[in-house]
């Protein structure tokens, strides 16, 4: 019946305010855990989370159909009722993430681009450090950032409003005039969280398409197709100044990081880093479940 689709909310209300599974282990012990309703929410991850809150995934997590709540029970539950009134004094919105949105601003677009793909491989632990500060950005509780609530909250920091608009077109790389979780995680990699280079090293793959260790022409004309040949010089051009012909890895790390890349060969990469952020996504979501602990 329906109440199995309650069940699985339940799980996945559990997953989004913990960052845990609630079944975890052996197959076994996970089919025994839940059909005897055995989960904990005695970790540190849940020493933060409202007592409303656990009561809401409680009353999902009922091995006894007759017993779980309805879809109609669990819309007029007080934490769905009174979700517009969460306490702002949790969250931790503070002058290091302030500054980590306007340095992400002031950033080359290839950049931008490059940190947003290395968010998708963050830890639970480095997602929480920022969490909150999303939680506070979005006051309107729809997952997602507008602009008026970004300008709302960083008017609290002396930011001009002309300049919390450059920093929200900055961040909402999508064009659809609101900034997702991803795209916030990307701002904070490399200021709030230590930049990893594991989608680096993804992306300088994804360029060596032969496999020989560095970047060519020849890889990538492969790439981006014999059309797309003259701009395959010019990228090589900038990242490699001394005319070798190849770019190494550490060559490659570097013109990322320096954020000097002109904004002309942007587009060209951005069309590589986008395609390995789309084939890259379920892999990384299921890494990161299988990780939690």
């Amino acid at each position: 019946s329906s109440k199995c689709d309650l069940w699985r909310v339940g799980v996945i209300v559990y997953i989004l305010l913990s960052g845990c599974m609630p079944f975890a282990g052996s197959e076994q012990h996970q089919i025994v855990c839940i059909m005897s309703g055995m989960y904990d929410m005695e970790d540190e991850e849940w020493k933060c989370v409202s007592s409303l809150a656990k009561e809401f995934v409680k009353k999902l997590l009922v091995v006894e159909a007759a017993d779980r709540m309805s879809a109609e029970e669990a819309l007029a539950h007080r934490w769905i009722q009174e979700r517009e009134h969460v306490q702002l004094s949790l969250c931790k919105m503070d002058r290091s993430v302030v500054d980590a949105l306007r340095r992400f601003e002031h950033a080359s677009k290839f950049r931008r681009a490059c940190l947003s793909v290395m968010a998708w491989s963050l830890t639970h632990e480095e997602r929480k450090s920022v969490v909150d500060a999303f939680l506070e950005l979005d006051t309107s509780r729809r997952g997602t950032i507008r602009l008026h609530e970004l300008r709302d909250v960083l008017s609290r920091f002396d930011i001009p409003d002309q300049e919390s608009a450059e920093i929200f077109h900055a961040l909402d790389g999508g064009h659809c005039d609101e900034v997702h979780y991803s795209e916030f995680l990307g701002a904070m990699v490399s200021s709030r969280i230590a930049m990893h280079d594991q989608m680096l090293r993804a992306a300088f793959a994804r360029f060596d398409v032969d496999g020989r260790g560095f970047i060519s022409r020849e890889s990538l004309t492969k790439l981006l197709g014999e059309g797309a040949a003259a701009e395959a010089d010019e990228l090589l051009q900038e990242v490699d100044p001394k005319a070798t012909g190849r770019v190494s890895y550490e060559q490659f790390v570097a013109y990322l990081r320096s954020g000097n890349a002109q904004e002309e060969h942007m587009d060209v990469v951005n069309q590589v880093i986008d395609d390995l952020k789309r084939e890259d996504a379920d892999t990384v979501k299921r890494r990161r479940i299988d990780s939690s602990p």
